[in-house]
């Protein structure tokens, strides 16, 4: 992702501070040239934060389908079985998504 906004010349909303609103900070009113640098860092900044919260849920419903869709299988062995089980609730835990033990 960095080297693909470098490229674009906006890697910087990645590592400067989320921009704030110069208004509501109580500056002196911005130049044309600023608000319009204000304009699309913000833009981007919610854009990459809108696409980053769908890729989370995204991943979220991928790890709790595998789950759902599990099914023990008689041609594989049950140790192995047992693993891919263990790897998919660890996804879910990490998700903070964990399965309650009762």
């Amino acid at each position: 992702m960095l080297f693909y906004l470098t490229t674009l010349h906006v890697s910087n909303v990645l590592t400067d501070l989320e921009p704030t609103d110069p208004y509501v900070e109580g500056q002196n009113f911005p130049t044309e040239a600023q608000t319009a640098d204000y304009k699309s860092a913000r833009e981007i900044w919610i854009s990459l934060e809108q696409k980053h919260k769908i890729e989370i849920a995204c991943y979220k419903k991928f790890v709790i389908r595998k789950f759902l869709n599990f099914k023990m299988n008689d041609e594989k062995p049950v140790v192995k079985q047992v693993e891919e089980l263990q790897i998919i609730v660890n996804e879910l835990e990490v998700e903070s998504m964990g399965i309650n033990s009762t």
